[in-house]
């Protein structure tokens, strides 16, 4: 888990380590799409401004990265793959894993793009996806304004993790390990997470680049997709259901 996902409403490290949107393909590389669009959402405009203008929203403390993932131990097995850039106001995940459960075998080929407070997930494989407001962003983003680093260790602290002391070494990065009655994690001081180990479920960077956060193409989604939008809290509670759309 990042920051930044801790800064977008994450609330539980094992579903985000179960139910991930990272993802990479089997190769390891980002699956390249011809037809594509860019995403239709609430895009924002977070370029740093260097001439004395008004400073980018941030949700990472990092300006922009990629890692890579592997996926291992109890019910998965796989490939992971996530970016971000614009200081996490941007992400894109991509996610190819096995869930294995007795004699039950689920393969998951997922696409996740977040612009902003807009977060869209598809199946490459079914062409089938949701699209929804985060409805934490607004507040997290202005409670993250002046520290974002400082606001995220909170959030982590409040859902029960903590250092135990440990280092490890991984990918070429020293991270320090958090443990809770969860499991733990594991993050370099600047709150990239290399490592996570949920009820028995791991999933380890093999690959970190902190020289980019990707091609503008890897934050764009096929044309051809389905979508479901998802209403946030207060809509359902309205009684607002999902509406299919092309």
């Amino acid at each position: 888990m990042t920051y930044g996902k801790v800064l977008a409403g994450v609330a539980a490290i094992a579903l985000l380590t179960a139910c991930s949107d990272d993802a990479a393909d089997s190769s390891g590389d980002a699956p390249q799409n011809s037809d594509v669009a860019v995403l239709t959402g609430e895009a924002n405009d977070t370029t740093n401004d260097d001439g004395g203008g008004a400073k980018p929203a941030r949700l990472h403390v990092v300006e922009e990265y990629c890692i890579e993932y592997e996926h291992s131990g109890a019910m998965q097995s796989g490939t992971s793959k996530e970016c971000i850039r614009e200081w996490g106001m941007e992400q894109t995940r991509w996610e190819n894993t096995t869930i294995s459960m007795g004699a039950f075998s689920q393969t998951q080929n997922q696409r996740s793009i977040t612009q902003g407070k807009t977060i869209v997930t598809f199946d490459a494989q079914t062409n089938q996806g949701t699209k929804m407001d985060n409805p934490y962003y607004d507040s997290f983003a202005q409670a993250a304004e002046s520290d974002p680093k400082q606001f995220a260790d909170q959030m982590i602290a409040a859902m029960g993790f903590s250092p135990n002391g440990e280092t490890k070494e991984i990918a070429g990065e020293t991270c320090n390990v958090l443990a809770s009655g969860m499991g733990t994690m594991c993050m370099t001081e600047d709150g990239l997470t290399l490592e996570t180990d949920i009820a028995g479920m791991v999933k380890k960077a093999t690959k970190i680049d902190r020289s980019n956060g990707g091609a503008d193409a890897d934050y764009v989604v096929p044309e051809n997709i389905t979508f479901t939008e998802v209403p946030d809290l207060g809509s359902i509670m309205q009684g607002n259901m999902p509406q299919a759309e092309q």
